[in-house]
């Protein structure tokens, strides 16, 4: 089976540090169980919405086997495929496609760049609604962990590939959607408008210069949280290493100078490299977990048992036990908590969840956390205490 050089999926990678495409070429693939049910997850919707179903037949379940809160994600993506298709239904030429094959090749004479003729992958969905001169290019994510944006490096490519299929229709806008439905926080869909030219317009600024880098005598190397997380050579590159070296040292160089000898500047552009040293620290110490779990030897490490809390070995029988003991009154035994609002909705169904129901739940605020400046949550607002005490005096 072929695979893309330069794939959609890799490009957040690739445009940052182009270096790493040629660093990683020969480094062996691994997978993990939470790829694979990613994967499977994507199999189940491609066949609900290529079956034109509303709901996951119970065969379906059935062939795929998924976990329920898989099962719950399906659903939220057939419910809101639903209601995009919904919201287009007057127009007669609307028309969707699953699980396509998209290509940049036709792109490669126009800009004088073969090296787009290598950058392919497959697109989850789209719908071309060409009354509204509009188009949808649409991924899934089934991770529930980090979030992602829609105005993403692996979108822009997917757009720019359906694009060059569509030689019929006219297309004005294009909207970049990822659907995160088993997302712990955030915004399970989100959606980013742009346009041809402008997706044109990055291709040449911003992925041409990255793939012709790539394939330079002396390419650009850049380690960052988002360049590093998926990169096969991410414990062993000598970039990110000197990178966390270079950090290491400001912790003590910063540490020495508190708290009286550091001004805000200084602070701020330390506070700027520790996520990706912890990262760094991190992912050495997962390498090294795994070498001694492989049966290999470690010197001066091993790995022990950490804290084990007891419990029941078959809690059918001990409740069996200590009910026919006559001791206890049942109650006495067991505990009982009321759901949380996440698992009541899903026993009701969102769609009957009412006003009342909405007017139960609040969300308190959560911990202050420190966090870049180009993060997209909005700042907290701290008054002084003098501020404060302002308030209360004319």
């Amino acid at each position: 089976m072929l695979h893309s050089k330069f794939s959609p999926s890799q490009l957040p990678r690739i445009v940052i540090c182009p270096g790493s495409v040629e660093s990683t070429k020969d480094i062996a693939k691994t997978t993990s169980i939470y790829a694979q049910d990613g994967t499977t997850a994507h199999s189940m919707t491609e066949e609900c919405l290529t079956l034109n179903e509303h709901t996951i037949p119970d065969l379906t379940k059935k062939k795929f086997n998924m976990a329920p809160d898989y099962e719950d994600a399906v659903q939220e993506v057939l419910d809101w495929v639903s209601a995009l298709k919904l919201k287009h239904a007057e127009c007669e030429n609307m028309y969707e496609v699953i699980e396509q094959k998209v290509y940049l090749t036709s792109y490669a004479e126009h800009t004088g760049c073969e090296l787009l003729c290598d950058v392919y992958g497959t697109l989850d969905y789209s719908l071309v609604v060409p009354e509204e001169e509009l188009l949808y290019v649409i991924d899934w994510k089934f991770g529930a962990g980090e979030e992602v944006y829609p105005e993403s490096e692996q979108l822009k490519a997917y757009a720019l590939g359906r694009l060059a299929a569509l030689t019929k229709v006219k297309i004005k806008h294009v909207i970049l959607v990822i659907g995160q439905p088993r997302l712990y926080s955030g915004e399970l869909f989100k959606m980013h408008e742009t346009t041809p030219n402008s997706l044109f317009t990055w291709m040449q600024q911003s992925l041409i210069p990255a793939l012709n880098n790539s394939q330079s005598k002396h390419p650009i190397f850049q380690p960052s949280a988002k360049s590093c997380r998926w990169c096969a050579r991410k414990n062993f590159c000598k970039y990110r290493k000197n990178q966390a070296l270079k950090a290491a040292a400001s912790v003590f160089a910063i540490h020495a100078k508190l708290p009286d000898k550091t001004d805000e500047e200084e602070l701020a552009e330390f506070l700027y490299q520790i996520p990706d040293l912890k990262k760094y620290i991190s992912d050495i110490e997962l390498y090294a977990h795994n070498i001694i779990l492989n049966g290999k030897e470690l010197p001066g490490f091993k790995l022990v048992a950490g804290r084990s809390i007891r419990k029941w070995g078959n809690e059918t029988a001990a409740k069996k036990y200590y009910v026919e003991l006559d001791d206890y009154d049942f109650e006495d035994l067991t505990i009982t908590k009321f759901k949380s609002p996440t698992q009541i909705e899903k026993l009701v169904g969102k769609k009957n969840v009412t006003d009342e129901m909405k007017a139960l739940v609040v969300k308190p605020p959560g911990k202050p956390t420190l966090v870049r400046e180009t993060d997209r949550r909005e700042p907290l607002i701290f008054e002084t205490a003098t501020e404060k005490f302002a308030k209360f005096v004319d």
